[in-house]
């Protein structure tokens, strides 16, 4: 009877223990997030419903920067980021590659068959990663591009 009574005692230690542990995994956000907004220009006028992307750069011995994040503008060329994988507002806090996108669906005939096609209106240097915006720990609603031919 006392060996029954020790090895209940004993399982009930071991499953706080693990609830305890578990919370504490849980409390701390794997990645420290901030609101990201802007506005898109495209020859000064508002890019509507262009895709804005940010791909955190990972900094010192960090394999793993975080997940990157998006947008859609709106006809004011406005945005707001979300994160891909957390589905949370903003963006990861730190450096970012940018890329601005407008895919199009246009339909071009090849071999009599209709394929669609996408086709990008904006210079190269905006898909390629080449351009960065660092990301501030309070976050940002001034995170615009202005995008010229």
């Amino acid at each position: 009877m006392r060996n029954r009574r020790f090895a209940s005692v004993r399982i009930c230690r071991l499953v706080t223990l693990a609830g305890a542990l578990s919370l504490v995994g849980c409390a701390d956000k794997p990645y420290e997030l901030a609101p990201v907004s802007g506005v898109v220009t495209l020859n000064d006028q508002p890019l509507v419903n262009a895709s804005v992307n940010f791909q955190p750069v990972a900094a010192g011995t960090s394999a793993a920067p975080g997940p990157g994040s998006f947008g859609r503008t709106d006809d004011r060329g406005r945005f707001q980021l979300r994160t891909v994988d957390l589905d949370a507002e903003g963006a990861v806090v730190g450096t970012h590659r940018v890329t601005v996108s407008t895919p199009s669906s246009n339909t071009e005939i090849r071999d009599d068959r209709s394929y669609p096609q996408d086709m990008e209106t904006l210079p190269p240097e905006w898909q390629d990663g080449s351009k960065h915006f660092a990301v501030p720990a309070g976050g940002t609603d001034a995170a615009n591009f202005s995008i010229a031919f």
